[in-house]
């Protein structure tokens, strides 16, 4: 398997819903990868659209995520789930049909190189995807780093840092980072004074799992 060097991802979550009725926000990734080897597949990232927080439910209890994953990762063994559903073998139709859903949002979009240095190969990804506000109200996603099919190895590093809406407030309680054993990883939370928006970064260096989670304090925007 290919190791990641370092990867560094930016997301900047845009208050979309602020201007649209608070129908969703919109959450933007840009991610420079570098590896000891070259990455030859295609991935499949969010197309632009979004999944509803019932179906990102039903692909989390599947064990699947709303990330970026390899093409021959994605829909393996998703081709017999029309006979699946006649024999009446309703988990594992039900595993296949969330594979299924997930493909749905996420469209194939190749890794770009954009320079070889000795042995490092260094790419760059950049995708868009929607969120919807939740039940208490708060907006939540998820990203894991490195992605799908790259591991990490001694010395690897990964960082993320992620911009919030202006006048959103981040939950030190659910945002937080996970390690590989489920341990948490300690966040950095700052607030730019001068644009009222909050910045949320991490580093680490064994495949984590972050997740965000804030809230607007700003009316909808009425015109």
């Amino acid at each position: 398997m290919t190791n990641v060097k370092f990867q560094d991802a930016h997301v900047v979550v845009r208050g979309t819903s602020r201007y649209n009725n608070d129908a969703y926000d919109t959450v933007s990734v840009f991610t420079t990868i570098i590896t000891d080897e070259p990455l030859s597949e295609e991935y499949y990232v969010p197309s632009g659209n979004s999944l509803s927080n019932e179906a990102i439910a039903m692909i989390k209890k599947s064990g699947l995520e709303f990330r970026p994953y390899r093409e021959s990762d994605l829909l393996a063994g998703t081709e017999d789930v029309v006979t699946e559903a006649k024999e009446n073998r309703t988990e594992e139709t039900e595993q296949d049909v969330a594979r299924i859903l997930l493909r749905s949002a996420l469209v194939k979009c190749p890794l770009t190189l954009i320079n070889q240095i000795g042995n490092s190969y260094v790419y760059e990804l950049r995708y868009d995807y929607k969120i919807y506000r939740q039940s208490n109200g708060s907006y939540q996603f998820e990203i894991r780093l490195p992605f799908d099919g790259i591991a990490l190895q001694n010395g690897s590093q990964v960082q993320l840092t992620v911009l919030t809406p202006k006048g959103a407030t981040v939950n030190g309680v659910e945002t937080k980072g996970l390690d590989e054993n489920g341990n948490e990883i300690q966040e950095e939370i700052t607030k730019l004074q001068n644009t009222n928006c909050m910045v949320t970064a991490f580093r680490y260096q064994l495949d984590p799992l972050f997740i965000i989670n804030y809230t607007h304090n700003e009316p909808l925007y009425q015109g």
